[in-house]
């Protein structure tokens, strides 16, 4: 199997024990999840968005899987693929690749039941 580079979207994963990507880029995307969990959570107490407490549970298990398996952020759940940085940088608490988005979709259906 060929080498992936950490920091290519769409590049598989060949070790599930190597971060998807560099020290660097987790480092930001921290810091990009904490500043949207303090904006959630400002948005939730404002009365506004309803969707702001399933965001705000999506961020805290991005930042679960950042900090203590940082080698699933980053990946698709579904398929291993490499997220593009892209999607990480508008959604950093993205699970899936953009062919497996529906997953996410239908695991936030399938909490509040």
């Amino acid at each position: 199997m060929t080498q992936s580079d950490p920091d290519r979207p769409g590049s598989r994963v060949p070790d599930r024990d190597r971060p998807v990507l560099s020290e660097g880029l987790r480092s930001e995307f921290e810091e990009r999840l904490l500043e949207e969990r303090v904006r959630s959570r400002d948005h939730l107490g404002a009365g506004a968005a309803e969707g702001s407490s399933d965001r705000i549970a999506a961020i805290e298990e991005a930042l679960v899987r950042l900090r203590e398996h940082p080698e699933r952020y980053g990946a698709c759940e579904t398929c291993g693929v490499s997220l593009d940085l892209t999607r990480l940088q508008v959604f950093p608490w993205a699970r899936h690749c953009g062919e497996h988005v529906g997953f996410e979709a239908t695991t936030y259906v399938e909490r509040e039941r």
